[in-house]
């Protein structure tokens, strides 16, 4: 017995696999990321997060096997195609510059280092890190010492795309991209615990970060992503926090879970037929923050269906905006006040009407297992049928600890091996069969007292 993968059943975020041996059962692969994208000629293909030489003249590499396309030059200079397939599109960014008192220059970094997903230059002021995943570019320019200690600014200029107000809009008047609020974060901080404030502007064809870095410990880093604008159902898993009650982490890279902070994850059944029968579901996450030993278990439970639809949010640690969740709300007001609350108190802590009282699965682990370590629950299959048949709603699953865990890869995380997964095991209904219950191409059933033919 194999699984044979259905290629005609590919979407962007599943895999659909076949029973060679009764083809009414099936296996789907549904994650919250891309594993797919929609090629040239119409066809889904797989996506591949990593660079290649570039075709276009003047750039030196590209990615492209997603559903956006990037392509890189010398000193720092790249060309974002939000829609891969729309190519009079783009965003042209120029040299990294810095202000030296009396004038901007530019950073001359030479020709970068190219490493899986991973794009670098360097300099020996700054560095300049690019990653590109399946919906994101990720920045990180590197302030290595006091003497970097200056305004940096980007050259950005707009074809086929118009600003709005830190969104992109597209030739057909949608929003296709964003440039994400600027996060900073010195030698005491993280990218998950951003200590230093910065500030960005855009005018005059220029995105300018300036931040006050007279308490900083170098080196610090500075980290604009521009992030593809988002489909409802998709991607969605994000984490609430106690201590930062008005915050969103919408593209946070990690789930990193305590008592007072829970995960939020929800996956898209909708390619799996409502008459379906769940054989088995297994949910997979990943260690992505190794630490010291400390034993966890988390509980999995279904949010319960008194809430509303949510959305990731944008936001990496900043005030939810308007429809993005937080500890204090299901949809925020983007000024830390609340237009949704949760169905019945702050965090999702009421059990029973927050969340179903009954968990539907739990597994354990240890601070201290390495980075990629896999853990996996089985879910409740009756509960996961119910998301796809429609007779429960699907807000998706609140992960609870009562331990800190190290922190489980999200779907934004820049190691795709890290990122969590949903394996749905199915039987399709009303599928005619043979004597070995094997569905056979044409076949028609015979029913007593009818007179068999065609």
């Amino acid at each position: 017995m194999t699984w044979n993968e259905r290629i005609d059943l590919r979407h962007r975020q599943r895999k659909i696999f076949e029973n060679s041996d009764d083809p009414r059962l099936r296996r789907a692969f549904i994650t919250g990321y891309d594993q797919h994208y929609d090629d040239d000629q119409g066809a889904w293909q797989d996506c591949v997060e990593g660079y290649e030489t570039s075709d276009v003249v003047g750039y030196n590499q590209m990615a492209r096997r997603l559903r956006h396309a990037l392509h890189v030059a010398n000193n720092g200079g790249r060309r974002w195609h939000p829609r891969r397939n729309v190519p009079g599109e783009y965003i042209q960014f120029g040299r990294l510059q810095y202000w030296n008192g009396t004038s901007w220059v530019n950073v001359p970094f030479g020709t970068p280092v190219v490493t899986n997903n991973q794009i670098f230059w360097d300099h020996t002021l700054f560095s300049l890190k690019l990653f590109v995943n399946w919906h994101r570019i990720k920045i990180e320019a590197v302030l290595k010492s006091s003497g970097a200690a200056r305004p940096l600014r980007w050259a950005v200029s707009l074809v086929g795309l118009t600003w709005d107000n830190w969104q992109l809009r597209g030739q057909d008047g949608s929003v296709v991209a964003h440039v994400d609020a600027p996060q900073g974060w010195d030698a005491n901080g993280s990218q998950d615990d951003p200590n230093i404030a910065v500030t960005a502007s855009y005018s005059g064809g220029f995105i300018r970060f300036d931040a006050d870095l007279s308490a900083a410990v170098y080196p610090v880093t500075v980290d604009p992503t521009l992030t593809l604008q988002p489909a409802a159902a998709e991607g969605k898993d994000n984490r609430i926090d106690s201590g930062n009650p008005t915050w969103n982490y919408g593209t946070v890279g990690r789930f990193d879970m305590f008592t007072t902070v829970k995960g939020l994850i929800e996956y898209d059944l909708s390619s799996i037929p409502a008459t379906a029968t769940c054989d088995s579901a297994t949910f997979y996450t990943y260690q992505a923050n190794s630490g010291a030993a400390l034993a966890w278990t988390v509980t999995v439970y279904s949010i319960a269906s008194g809430n509303e639809a949510w959305i990731e949010g944008t936001q990496f640690a900043g005030l939810a905006a308007a429809g993005e969740p937080c500890w204090n709300a299901l949809a925020a007001d983007g000024a830390g006040g609340v237009t949704t609350a949760w169905a019945g108190s702050a965090g999702l802590a009421t059990s029973g009407t927050d969340y179903e009282a009954s968990s539907i699965g739990s597994f354990s682990g240890n601070r201290s297992d390495a980075n990629g370590t896999e853990y996996s629950t089985a879910l409740t299959a009756a509960r996961v049928a119910g998301w796809f048949s429609g007779s429960n709603t699907n807000y998706g699953m609140l992960l609870v600890t009562s331990a800190g865990v190290g922190g489980f890869g999200t779907s934004d995380n820049a190691t795709a091996g890290y990122r969590p997964k949903l394996v749905v095991d199915y039987t399709e209904a009303g599928q005619p069969m043979n004597a070995r219950g094997v569905r056979v191409p044409g076949m028609r059933q015979w029913q007593p007292g009818r007179q068999p033919g065609f």
